[in-house]
């Protein structure tokens, strides 16, 4: 008996394995090289002809075929900070890798990871024990 793969639905993956996407990232890099411009993640999903939301699907199903990729894309931008004028590739490494070069320092206010206890403000509406000179002593 042959048995037939169930369509689960959907359209076909662009990229049914992790080595034919490795094989348009190898020939996006190639012509970056070749061509002598930067390479981006904009200009890998142009090549990937896939948009940010799928790049995304794409990142959890074949990490490390886009781990080489942006750790390779990273990299171009670093090496050209030294240079005069590193506005540019300074703005892009905050923005295309926001999780790791930031301008701001954060904060813990949680002291130590615990939270803070406020102090509790009685209600209103229920009476409060009067306590000192006015109060009554039975």
């Amino acid at each position: 008996m042959n048995k037939k793969k169930k369509n689960k639905g959907g359209k076909p993956r662009k990229f049914p394995t992790e080595q034919s996407m490795l094989d348009i990232i190898v020939a996006y890099f190639k012509e970056c090289e070749e061509s002598k411009k930067i390479p981006s993640k904009a200009g890998l999903l142009l090549k990937l002809d896939i948009d940010r939301q799928v790049y995304s699907d794409y990142k959890k199903r074949y990490p490390d075929a886009i781990r080489v990729a942006e750790h390779t894309i990273e990299r171009a931008w670093v090496e050209r900070l030294p240079n005069p004028g590193a506005t540019g590739p300074i703005f892009y490494l905050k923005n295309a890798f926001h999780d790791i070069y930031k301008d701001r320092t954060e904060t813990d206010l949680t002291s130590g990871g615990k939270p803070i206890k406020l102090y509790e403000l009685p209600n209103r509406d229920t009476p409060q024990p009067q306590t000192g000179a006015g109060a009554d002593t039975n």
